[in-house]
């Protein structure tokens, strides 16, 4: 049996394509150590699937400074919600990891259309995909606000092969994160 071709190459954004390393600093100013980033962004996931369970949408960046605010309360650290979010905001300067432009333009070379699916919002996908250099090098681009629910919800990937203009079998999704595919 051989596999069929891909129609699109749709990627996730953080940490698939970008490397959140750069928030190392932000992480140690705050916290004395960058060693919780992980447990944060574990937190801003779960965050992001109660808000699909309870039907409480609101911009991924927003769970992301909640997220960091209890992590704070939870070692007991005063952390302002002006130092929270300056933190998260690092999110929309992100840099690539270094394999992944060369990675898309082989995709493309090999006739590949590539497309990214993220579950931040509009505005800050645009400023990552940006900062990174990657938009000259999407067909296409979409995130989570178009559907008000986060991903792993079914409703995200139909909607995105719906708006890609491909059978949802035909889009092959490439994710650091095991939940995404």
């Amino acid at each position: 049996m051989t596999a069929s071709r891909p129609d699109i190459i749709v990627f996730d954004v953080n940490e698939t394509l970008l490397s959140l390393a750069s928030l190392q600093p932000g992480f140690a100013e705050v916290f004395g150590t960058a060693d919780l980033m992980g447990e944060w962004f574990a937190r801003m996931l779960h965050g992001s699937v109660v808000s699909n369970e309870v039907g409480d949408y609101r911009e991924f960046g927003t769970i992301g400074v909640e997220a960091l605010l209890m992590l704070a309360r939870k070692h007991d650290l005063e952390v302002s919600q002006d130092r929270a979010e300056g933190v998260v905001a690092g999110m929309r300067r992100l840099e690539p990891h270094p394999d992944v432009i060369g990675a898309i333009e082989a995709l493309r070379s090999a006739g590949f259309r590539t497309a990214t699916l993220t579950n931040g919002s509009t505005e800050a996908a645009a400023a990552q995909l940006d900062h990174a250099g990657l938009m000259p090098l999407l067909d296409e681009w979409m995130t989570v606000d178009e559907v008000r629910k986060f991903k792993p919800a079914q409703e995200v990937y139909v909607a995105a092969a719906k708006r890609f203009g491909v059978d949802i079998s035909d889009m092959l999704m490439v994710a650091a994160h095991d939940w995404d595919i």
